[in-house]
């Protein structure tokens, strides 16, 4: 018996196949992938990303974002408050080694005393500074003093304190830099006495100034006896 091959030749567009395939692709080009096996019905696919936010997506962001700011707002207003602190005195040191150094340029005594038009209390620092010629090297300005610079009030809320051998309020500078034996320590204090933002400055009889340090890191710097600064 012979049996007689018969090729039957099919259209590819008649593959139900082919003809399912072609359609999920032209769908996927369009942006919209219907799955109707593997997925409920009516469920749809976007390849194109929705902008846009649920109402819960929106709430936990917002909730996120309040925990977070409760961290971060305790951070933010210590460094703000360290800020302020480094910036007074850091003034405080910059006026003072301007008037040694306009003691060396001129060759005449300065006095550097607190105040503004009239030098004030060793404890008001803080409203201002006056440096002046001080021929007399008495600490006062008299008519025949020269003013040599005016220095504004400090920006901000706290005290600064003056304290140096011979009880003066105010610094002195020699023609050759030196003070006449007054060694000191400038103090600030923020308003809440934090003694933890308190800063000192210490001046030495040759001029020099230096900033006290926190040696046993309990963030409070120490005095030049090693006492911790209080306010």
């Amino acid at each position: 018996m012979i049996i007689e091959r018969t090729q039957v030749r099919s259209n590819p567009e008649d593959l139900p196949g082919l003809r399912t395939l072609k359609q999920r692709f032209s769908n996927l080009l369009q942006g919209q992938w219907l799955i109707s096996h593997s997925l409920p019905l009516g469920f749809v696919f976007h390849t194109r990303m929705n902008k846009a936010f649920s109402l819960p997506e929106l709430l936990f962001t917002l909730a996120l974002l309040a925990v977070l700011s409760s961290f971060a707002v305790p951070s933010l207003d210590r460094l703000l408050t360290e800020q302020r602190s480094a910036s007074i005195i850091n003034q405080l040191i910059m006026r003072i080694e301007v008037a040694r150094k306009q003691a060396l340029l001129r060759g005449q005594t300065l006095t550097l005393c607190p105040g503004q038009g009239s030098c004030l209390g060793r404890d008001d620092w803080i409203k201002g500074a006056l440096l002046f010629v001080d021929r007399e090297a008495d600490g006062k300005m008299d008519a025949s003093d020269e003013l040599v610079r005016t220095f504004p009030p400090l920006d901000a809320s706290g005290r600064i304190q003056w304290r140096s051998f011979g009880n003066r309020p105010w610094i002195q500078f020699r023609p050759n830099g030196l003070t006449p034996y007054q060694s000191g320590r400038l103090t600030y204090c923020p308003s809440d006495g934090n003694p933890r933002f308190a800063r000192q400055v210490i001046l030495n009889t040759a001029g020099r100034t230096r900033l006290a340090s926190d040696q046993d890191g309990d963030d409070i710097v120490e005095t030049s006896k090693g006492q911790p600064l209080s306010c």
